[in-house]
């Protein structure tokens, strides 16, 4: 089969695709100068540019900028579904990451109890690591997750650490259980977060409950590991760090990274695609400072059948669950990509890169802008009363 880009564009005449997890995009949503808002979203070739002036003649009133937003974001959630949909109906991606002897290493994968983190630890083990520690925020949960992969692995050791990323005061305990078992980390993969939310909720640390549990945890949690990474790191063989993102980061702004605090500017799913654009913010900004002896990724798994759907609200919930888990990837080919970026020598040969599908994708322009990128983890820094 072709480039999918390339078959979609030769049959619809579509003025631009975009890259999810295969070297295209559907849409990019931009603010333009001035506030002009346009959206190029499956827009004719030969109507794209008429459009777009009409938007940024709408662009002088506010209220109407608004309003635009709200509905192309809506529009562009509901292509973003059903281009995983049909994407994962007629290309049939399941992509498979290569065994590589993993013998003596130790791996850190947070939220590996359940769905692609628990994949991903299992294919790991598989593959030699001499020992995977999984954490979860329900202890009992992760135990039996525990016991489930020790009988398929007998040889690699599973061990299970309680941490829940709503509380700061619990990343600090889980930072310090690993430090007391552990001179080193190989491989540290922050894959979990949520994906819906009550608007508003906050953490007992004051902090939007997306925010924290989809970024800010994880970066302390990195932080206070950060030790035994460097530990870990060899010349030419550098420790590492996997961050699961999400397209959806493509579908996040400047404005909505600011808006972190005031939930009720954005919708549910904007906090969500800001988060994912975080998670590329934080690999850019990390990379730049700590490769090449640790290496950071980030990486988007796909469209996958987990409990990612779980927390919507009926019937959509009902809905996204049952078509799903007709056309979706499993865990098993949805962990692939964490396995190929956390395990493969091609993934030591740079750092800071989006990933799709065991291949480099582009990213949102703002995930690859130093500047932003340095002004967010300042941020980020200062609500961990860290200096970035």
């Amino acid at each position: 089969m072709g480039d999918a880009s390339t078959v979609m564009r030769d049959r619809t005449g579509i003025h631009r695709i975009v890259a999810f997890d295969f070297k295209a995009v559907l849409l990019s949503t931009n603010v333009g100068k001035g506030g002009c808002i346009f959206q190029e979203m499956l827009i004719p070739r030969n109507s794209a540019v008429r459009t777009r002036r009409k938007w940024c003649r709408m662009s002088h009133d506010q209220k109407t900028n608004t309003r635009l937003m709200s509905i192309t974001q809506r529009i562009a959630y509901l292509v973003i579904f059903l281009y995983h949909l049909l994407g994962e109906l007629f290309f049939k991606r399941k992509p498979v990451a290569p065994r590589v002897d993993q013998t003596g290493k130790v791996f850190v994968i947070t939220g590996a109890n359940t769905g692609i983190g628990k994949e991903t630890a299992k294919q790991i083990g598989l593959m030699g690591a001499e020992k995977v520690y999984i954490t979860s925020r329900n202890a009992q949960k992760g135990q039996k997750t525990i016991e489930e992969l020790r009988s398929s692995n007998s040889k690699t050791h599973f061990e299970v650490i309680p941490l829940d990323l709503d509380s700061l005061a619990s990343v600090e305990t889980a930072a310090a259980e690993l430090k007391k078992k552990e001179e080193k980390i190989d491989v540290l993969i922050l894959n979990a977060g949520i994906g819906f939310y009550e608007l508003g909720a906050k953490t007992a640390d004051g902090y939007d409950q997306m925010y924290q549990s989809n970024h800010l945890g994880h970066h302390l949690l990195f932080e206070r590991l950060l030790p035994l990474l460097r530990k870990a790191s060899k010349p030419g063989k550098p420790s590492r760090v996997v961050v699961l993102s999400s397209a959806g980061h493509y579908l996040s702004s400047e404005e909505e990274l600011s808006n972190m605090e005031i939930s009720k500017k954005n919708s549910g799913f904007s906090q969500y695609s800001a988060t994912k654009l975080m998670n590329l913010l934080f690999v850019r900004y990390m990379s730049k400072k700590y490769s090449p002896d640790i290496v950071f990724h980030g990486v988007h798994p796909g469209a996958v059948t987990s409990d990612f759907f779980e927390k919507f609200p009926q019937p959509m919930k009902w809905i996204s669950r049952t078509i799903t888990s007709y056309i979706y990837r499993t865990p098993q080919y949805g962990a692939s990509t964490s396995v190929y970026v956390a395990t493969h020598p091609d993934a030591e040969k740079s750092s800071g890169d989006y990933w799709g599908s065991n291949q480099r994708v582009k990213p949102h322009h703002l995930a690859t802008n130093d500047k932003v990128a340095e002004k967010f983890m300042k941020i980020s820094s200062s609500h961990l009363k860290l200096v970035a």
